[in-house]
């Protein structure tokens, strides 16, 4: 929103620092590691799949949803307290929570990072995903095209859920 582009402009140095924050986190805190991934072939039926955390727990257990990954959950968990952090005008844990949700939301539209076959261990593959996150960019960057469009809204239906949310996308 219009209201909020100065706050995060200002701040973009903090933003860009703290955006790879969530993937340092991972090497010293052991609860991060799932935050960053679902492994959606690991579960029976998706359109069943919890919506909330209690749920899911009640439904499958802690251990299981950690092994499995939790970005689905981390990403609504992370939005609830950025929304409190905004509500308390805490504005560093605003800066940190923006920066923690964007990262789990690009995480979770990674292809690589919703199949427990992330790396290509299970099918010959090994090194998939480094090969897709790393070595393409830096062979490829030369020719993309990072200046986009304004995007358009495009209303999409999301079937787990049953709910319709509008889509950015470039026009």
């Amino acid at each position: 929103p219009e209201g909020m582009i100065g706050f995060y402009k200002r701040h973009v140095t903090l933003i860009v620092d703290y955006s790879v924050k969530p993937d340092m986190r991972r090497y010293v805190v052991e609860a991060e590691g799932p935050r960053h991934y679902i492994d959606l072939d690991e579960y029976e039926n998706l359109d069943s799949m919890p919506k909330y955390w209690f749920d899911a727990v009640e439904k499958y257990g802690e251990q299981t949803l950690n092994e499995r990954g939790t970005v689905p959950w981390s990403a609504y968990l992370t939005y609830k307290q950025l929304v409190k952090a905004f509500a308390e005008h805490n504005y560093q844990k605003i800066i940190v929570k923006s920066c923690d949700l964007a990262h789990y939301l690009a995480d979770a539209n990674v292809p690589l990072h919703t199949t427990s076959n992330y790396n290509g261990q299970k099918t010959g593959q090994r090194g998939v995903h480094a090969f897709w996150e790393t070595r393409l960019p830096i062979l490829f960057s030369d020719g993309y095209d990072f200046l986009l469009a304004r995007p358009a809204m495009l209303k999409t239906l999301n079937k787990p859920f049953g709910r319709v949310y509008s889509t950015p996308i470039v026009s």
